[in-house]
């Protein structure tokens, strides 16, 4: 869990020095870590992480969303990454982050953002 820790720490520092190239990767490292433990919410969680910071993904980038996942992986993390009510309820507002930024719902947004004008 202390490498998963360090990953997480590292992942951190890449959001406070704003360096989006790096949050990707480091968030797919600690993706192949999660696999290997069993780490339940942690992993989805993660996985959400690598899905909006994706570069060929096609999501909107958005700053406070990777802080919100990060905010998140530390909480699974130092909650012993139990499944609990408080875990099932973060990684649905995840889910709720990554569907808002997604391709198909920007692209609804800006459908329904042309009707209006």
């Amino acid at each position: 869990m202390s490498t998963l820790d360090e990953t997480l720490s590292s992942l951190e520092a890449c959001f406070e020095a704003r360096d989006r190239d790096q949050i990707y990767v480091r968030a797919a490292a600690m993706l192949d870590m999660a696999g290997f433990f069993d780490t339940g919410p942690l992993h989805p969680a993660v996985f959400s992480l690598c899905e909006i910071s994706d570069p060929s993904g096609g999501h909107v980038w958005n700053w406070p969303s990777v802080q919100v996942h990060l905010r998140a992986l530390r909480f699974i993390l130092g909650d012993g990454c139990r499944s609990t009510e408080s875990s099932r309820i973060l990684l649905d507002g995840l889910a709720s982050i990554r569907s808002r930024a997604s391709p198909d719902a920007v692209q609804t947004g800006r459908r329904q953002h042309q009707r209006q004008d």
